[in-house]
Parts: structure tokens; sequence; C-alpha cells
């Protein structure tokens, strides 16, 4: 168990780092996940005993890391721009942390030939870094980083520098390895879809501060923010007022209209805003059942996306993002048609309007 407690680092005036508090469990694969000049590299640095933190604490199995150098914290770390020696071959390169530790021959001859195979690369061990493609290269810093069996490894972002298909195809792959060696895996990225496809648990942080820390669905589904529901996808927002409701049902008024809303638990006090992911709406064609909430309104600008065509329904309320499948189930209407969006009383989310 990895704890991060009351974390803070300031820099002068500016804080990089806000009171952030979590626990990573052993054996999972947890995200750091925020925008540029958030603090998450900040934070990875301070785990990684790089950076010391201005307050706070962090503890592996209890025992605080503060005095621990990095050298000395036993972890892999997988960097960006991998940071291969280019005057060494491959299996020297992963060889590497092993012989600064003083490592038997043997010893590192079978751990190295292990970590190769971990990342299919036992062809290539002969190979300088210069010979290999920038996957490769990716595949060589992780089994580097692997190969002393430490007590956890920490990736800073080390699948940005690749094209989309080669990242998409390694994050597959990187799955696959936590999967099969069950070590604690810590991410930083600034990618939303990889954090939902990589992770067990994700922390999103923002400004310095940690805005909500959870399993991907409950992001996605319940945000606990404006912040994370407009970070992590798309979402459209409507704000509200409650204007009745029972034990199971919800009624909101916005302008002229009421809608119907179910949410497990208490609604959040105060005004209150809407949160609704475009493929939670639909196009109401006149057909039985109709959802529960309609807002009419008109088509004003339309995008293919292969699968899907996302258009901007100019409502009343504000212009709302609708994903439509080209399927051929609906017809796409055009630009200037009159539509009717819908929902049903559990496709959306309340969050308070100052979150």
């Amino acid at each position: 168990m990895l704890d991060i407690v009351g974390l803070s680092k300031l820099y002068g005036a500016s804080r990089a780092l806000d009171d952030v508090s979590f626990s990573i469990e052993q054996g999972s694969f947890t995200t750091i996940l925020g925008p540029s000049g958030s603090g998450k590299s900040t934070l990875l640095l301070g785990i990684a005993g790089f950076v010391a933190p201005t307050s706070g604490d962090i503890r592996l199995n209890g025992q605080s890391l503060l005095r621990v150098p990095a050298e000395k914290r036993n972890f892999g770390i997988v960097f960006q721009g991998y940071a291969l020696f280019p005057h060494l071959r491959v299996r020297e390169n992963i060889a590497f942390p092993l012989r600064m530790r003083g490592a038997a021959a043997a010893d590192i001859d079978k751990r190295v030939k292990h970590a190769l195979g971990l990342v299919q690369l036992e062809a290539y061990a002969e190979r300088y870094p210069r010979e290999l493609s920038g996957g490769q290269q990716q595949r060589v810093a992780l089994a580097r980083a692997l190969v002393f069996d430490p007590s956890l490894v920490l990736l800073d972002e080390p699948l940005s520098a690749l094209d989309k298909s080669l990242r998409e195809a390694l994050r597959q792959e990187l799955r696959h390895l936590h999967k099969t060696i069950g070590m604690t895996f810590i991410l930083v990225t600034h990618d939303q879809d990889e954090a939902l496809e990589l992770s067990d648990r994700v922390a999103i942080i923002n400004h310095g501060r940690l805005e909500q820390f959870a399993d991907p669905a409950t992001l996605y589904n319940a945000p606990a923010s404006r912040f994370v529901a407009e970070f992590l996808g798309k979402s459209n927002f409507i704000a509200v007022q409650a204007a009745r409701g029972s034990r199971d049902v919800l009624h909101l008024q916005a302008g002229g209209h009421r809608f119907e809303h179910r949410q497990p638990g208490t609604a959040p006090d105060g005004r209150i805003t809407l949160a609704l992911r475009p493929e939670r709406l639909t196009l109401v064609n006149g057909a039985s059942p109709e959802p529960v909430n309609i807002l009419p309104g008109t088509v004003s600008d339309l995008s293919y996306r292969g699968a899907e065509v996302g258009l901007t329904v100019a409502t009343d309320l504000g212009a709302l993002i609708v994903r439509v499948d080209t399927s051929g189930a609906h017809a796409i209407p055009a630009v200037g048609e009159r539509v009717r969006v819908g929902w049903s009383a559990t496709a959306g989310c309340l969050l308070p309007e100052s979150a």
C-alpha cells in the first residue's frame, strides 16, 4: 500500500500540490490524470524521491519515504524520453540497474532474458537504441524498469511521443503486462482515453488539488465536480433548480421546462447543474415510448466521426451536443432542422453549481 498523506509542494508563492491525499493498493494500476501544469508530474516526482514535499507524507506499507533517497526506494521508472544509453546495446541497457546493484553475472543474464521475454524483444537484444523504433525503445525502457523486481513502477507519460495507432497498441500491451506480473503501476498522463482504458483507479489533479479519486466508471458516470465531468470526456451542462421531489424522483426546473431526475444518494443543495453525456441523449422521433425529458431545438452544427455523428443542437437552455449512430437506425438531420432532444431520468448527474 502506498499512501499519499496531505501532500503539498510550494515553489515560492506558487502551490504545485495542495493537500493531496489518496491510497494506492498493492498490485493495482493507478493513473494520475490532469491537464498541463496541474501538478501531476510534481506528484510523481515526489513519489520517486526527486522532489521533496513542503508538507505531508508518502508512506509505503506504513513506513515514511521522506528520508529515503530516490536510489534507495527500489522503484522502477520509465521516463517520457526513455533515457536509454545510446552507446549500450538493448541487453546492456536492461542490465544496467542490476549491475549498479552488484548482482552476479549469472543472475543478470537470467533476469535480462526474462525481461526481454516480457516485452517481446528477445530478437533485439544486440541492437543499439538508434536501431529501434519508438515503440521498441519504450519497451526497452519498461524492461529496464522491471528487471530488478521493483516495489512499484512509475510511468511518466511513456506513450506520449508515439503516433496514435502505436500508442493504442502499446496500451493493450502495457495492460496485459501489468496483469501478467502483478506489480503496482503508477502512470502519469494527460490522455483521458489512456487513463480510462488502463487504470483500476484514477486520481484527477487540477491546480494542485485532488478533484476525485475513483475507478474509471465512477469518474465517468458520477463525476464529483464540473471539472471532472468536462475533463474526462464531453458533457452538456444545464443550470437547474430543484422544484420538488420525492424519495425516488427529483423534479427539476430550468426556464419554462420541467425535468425528472433519478440519482443515487443525496442531491446537491442550492443551485444545481445537470450534467449529461452526449451519448446519453437521443433524438426523439415520435416513436413510443418517448424519453421522460424532452427539449426542442435546432441543429446548428454537424461533425462526422465515422461510426457516429456529433450534432450541436441550439436550445433555449443553451447548446447541447448529441451523438447519433450512423448505422441507419435514425436519419441524420441537417443543419437548420428542428429536432427534439430527449433523455431518461437516470441519464444525468447533478453537480453543485460551484463544482
